[in-house]
């Protein structure tokens, strides 16, 4: 493999696509360097047209998810879809862990740019949107969230690609008004209704009315003040209790009791831009009560730095490395 000292960036007549494939490849090398990451974000930058040419070089190799599951093995937590053979080639030939994460955590960062690009209706991390569907029912779509819209003249369906979305829904008996999420569909009885898509889990919450839940061979009627959480390594659709701090969001803050810093950054990270990683279990699970603003969430971590006993790194304005305050810190820039 070609040395990274016989390396150089293509050259500024290259055109966008096959520089993409270039700068795609030298990222996927492993001999990557702290300056040939700097050099493709000023790349990137420079034009829109470069940054959407290597988004598409990258959705060619794998989405964001996957990204985070190459994270999740790099740092040794659960094992996932990438190979351990895989993590550990790449591994190797990194001088330092750090330069790994920001050149891993670089190019997912712009593989979002394209993850939701064909849906009906998206927004991007860290927007909250509010709207009106054309049947006059209210949607308020959470932060990173995509859904198609199917409307006929017999049936109302939303498609939810992924995230998360609520709907305040018009009443129409001609026309039942479905969500459909995974293998599951929730049909509305005249509600306030959420559905959320993580992974392979799904989570519906009402907080008025009624709705109907079906999910393989179960059927579930929740009323107000009713949950269900089902689809990730579960057998059946049990009926929890409604959390309203889990909509905190659409009034732009969010809402913590008593919940685990790891689950607390987890969330965090799906409202700010890049990304943030928790190196190392010493601070995972300790308790966090907090109510942070999503537009502010950068004055919650320096707040979770002075209560929670951990370092905040900063090694760019997209990448976030928390560790905790006994450990070694990385070096920062």
């Amino acid at each position: 493999m070609t040395s990274p000292d016989a390396w150089t960036p293509p050259a500024a007549d290259v055109p966008p696509r096959e520089a993409a494939r270039c700068w795609f490849l030298r990222m996927q090398s492993g001999e990557a360097t702290p300056e040939d990451i700097a050099s493709l974000r000023r790349w990137l930058e420079a034009d829109p047209a470069q940054r959407l040419a290597f988004s598409r070089a990258c959705e060619a190799w794998e989405t964001l998810d996957e990204m985070r599951s190459f994270m999740t093995d790099l740092y040794g937590a659960e094992p996932s879809r990438v190979s351990s053979r895989r993590i550990a080639t790449a591994a190797a030939r990194w001088k330092s862990p750090w330069l790994a994460t920001a050149a891993a955590i670089l190019v997912a960062i712009f593989v979002g740019l394209i993850y939701a690009r064909d849906a009906d209706i998206t927004t991007a991390e860290g927007e909250v949107r509010m709207m009106k569907l054309p049947d006059g029912t209210t949607i308020w779509l959470d932060t990173a969230s995509a859904l198609n819209l199917h409307y006929t003249a017999t049936e109302r369906r939303i498609e939810l690609v992924r995230g998360e979305a609520w709907f305040d829904v018009e009443p129409d008996r001609a026309r039942p008004f479905v969500v459909d999420a995974l293998d599951s569909r929730t049909t509305d009885i005249g509600t306030f209704f959420g559905v959320r898509r993580s992974g392979k889990a799904i989570d519906v919450g009402v907080q008025r009315g009624t709705v109907r839940v079906a999910w393989r061979r179960h059927d579930l009627t929740l009323n107000a003040g009713q949950a269900t959480r089902f689809g990730a390594s579960t057998e059946s659709m049990p009926t929890l209790p409604f959390d309203a701090a889990a909509i905190a969001w659409q009034s732009g803050r969010l809402f913590f009791r008593g919940t685990p810093l790891r689950e607390v950054l987890q969330e965090m990270d799906r409202y700010r831009p890049g990304r943030i990683v928790l190196i190392g279990d010493g601070a995972a699970n300790r308790a966090v009560s907090a109510a942070l603003w999503i537009n502010d969430l950068d004055s919650g971590l320096d707040a979770l730095a002075a209560t929670q006993g951990v370092r905040i790194t900063r090694l760019t304005r997209y990448l976030v490395i928390v560790t905790d305050a006994g450990a070694s810190a990385p070096a920062g820039g």
